[in-house]
């Protein structure tokens, strides 16, 4: 009976405990990210690694290999911003080899195909941002792979959908990087589309539909379309301004100023000098 009630108490210790890492992770990441409070974040990521290194391996079950992921997720991505890719592509990694092997344990469970995707995702960006551009296209391809998968398994949720968008859009970048623009317009032309009809019933997408649309014009001036790159960026202004509170949202005047910052550009190497200036 004591060994019993001993097991019914730590399970119930490590529900509580994870519970409050999945908020770390989760909800107050939120929170801080955005302020920059990035120190925080840091301790939040390593308490939660702490917890797990502290734990049998053997004893986690896959909703707890799964949080432990996201902990790597997290952790990887403040790498990231301050610069230190090698230990970011680290933590990734170590987040995608857990997630790999829970999906292929469990491959129609939605949350093993979310988890996987994040893994394929930032995997994917710390090698564009580093200019490993073929190695980039391959993850962002299997990140499109899961978004696929994810929408469905689940139609019509909406941060699914928004991943499906995301995932087409960073192939598209990367194909236009590597000078294969005309390859990368067909598939930003149909994230464009995606988003506009998400866009249409969630007004706080508008900066996420602006982001598409300007990707777009970034192909079509690759391929010497100058013309349509300026009614991208027309069409990026238009739907940047249809944000909630635009006039005071910072994230829209940065998509304004850009835009006509690229618009300025074109019309010069046109030849529109006046209006370019």
């Amino acid at each position: 009976g004591v060994a019993l009630w001993q097991a019914r108490e730590a399970r119930a210790q490590r529900v509580q405990a994870e519970g409050l890492i999945e908020y770390m992770i989760g909800d107050l990441r939120k929170k801080l990210q955005p302020v920059g409070r990035l120190d925080v974040l840091d301790g939040v990521g390593l308490k939660a690694l702490d917890y797990y290194a502290a734990q049998d391996p053997g004893s986690l079950d896959a909703d707890s290999l799964g949080r432990r992921a996201r902990a790597f997720h997290m952790i990887g991505s403040l790498a990231e911003q301050r610069g230190r890719f090698d230990e970011a592509v680290r933590d990734f990694q170590q987040a995608a080899d857990t997630t790999s092997r829970l999906l292929r344990a469990d491959p129609h469970d939605p949350q093993r195909i979310f988890d996987q995707s994040q893994s394929e995702y930032w995997v994917g960006y710390v090698q564009w941002y580093r200019g490993r551009l073929h190695e980039a296209e391959a993850a962002f391809r299997r990140y499109d792979d899961m978004a696929r998968r994810m929408n469905a398994v689940r139609p019509g949720d909406h941060d699914w959908q928004l991943e499906g968008v995301f995932s087409k859009t960073n192939i598209g970048i990367v194909l236009t990087e590597l000078g294969r623009a005309d390859e990368a317009l067909p598939l930003l032309s149909q994230a464009r589309s995606e988003m506009a009809q998400i866009a249409r019933s969630h007004p706080e997408d508008a900066v996420s539909d602006g982001n598409t649309i300007g990707w777009s014009a970034i192909a079509y001036a690759a391929l010497g379309r100058d013309q349509e790159a300026i009614r991208a960026e027309s069409d990026k202004i238009a739907a940047a301004q249809r944000a909630p509170n635009a006039d005071k949202d910072q994230d829209v005047h940065f998509l304004v100023a850009n835009a006509h910052h690229e618009t300025a550009n074109w019309q010069r190497d046109l030849g529109d000098t006046d209006d370019a200036l």
